[in-house]
């Protein structure tokens, strides 16, 4: 653990920034709910750093999904079409430094793979806020639709790098985001 301090460097920087830059968006009980959150995501990044949790690689991927799925509750939150770009490219820069930081160090992925891989996953965020944005899902109901294509890429990408992939498994994930899409969709009031 002594040689182990800048392994989670980047998901503790994205912490960080997400912690200070919160109480502009929140107040009253969400704020605490969420610093909450931070007070756990952070205890389990010293947790991760100090070896003490066992399945290293599910925590450090519950970590990341939900580090990410805040930071696209803030996009979704703040976006309008004057800043749509700014929030949007923010977004998958950071997308792209967590997922760098996992592949990495999570699947043992060798650096330019694994840089390749962040920018297609972060390319693959961008499309998908854009997406979100243009469909009349409201805040939450975007985020959530970000999050649930979040989880389904990287639970494609770790089962594929940890050989467990197969076309069962495949047909299981269209499915199951298939039914979370459409309980998502049909919260939606469509008109024009």
């Amino acid at each position: 653990p002594i040689f182990n301090n800048l392994t989670y460097m980047r998901s503790f920087m994205f912490l960080l920034g997400l912690t200070l830059f919160t109480p502009i968006f929140f107040s009253g009980l969400y704020n605490i709910l969420v610093f909450a959150f931070f007070v756990v995501a952070f205890y389990i990044i010293l947790a991760l750093k100090e070896f003490v949790l066992v399945k290293r690689i599910w925590w450090h991927y519950s970590l990341v999904i939900s580090l990410l799925y805040l930071a696209t509750f803030i996009a979704s939150l703040k976006v309008n079409p004057d800043n749509f770009f700014s929030i949007t490219a923010l977004l998958a820069v950071s997308a792209f430094v967590v997922m760098s930081e996992f592949t990495k160090v999570s699947l043992e992925i060798d650096t330019p793979k694994s840089l390749l891989i962040s920018a297609v996953f972060s390319f693959l965020i961008f499309e998908g806020f854009w997406v979100a944005s243009i469909l009349p899902l409201g805040v939450i109901g975007s985020a959530n639709l970000v999050a649930l294509g979040i989880f389904m890429c990287m639970d494609l990408a770790t089962n594929f790098y940890t050989n467990k992939l197969d076309w069962r498994l495949i047909w299981r994930r269209i499915i199951l985001f298939s039914v979370l899409a459409a309980i998502l969709f049909s919260g939606v009031k469509w008109r024009l």
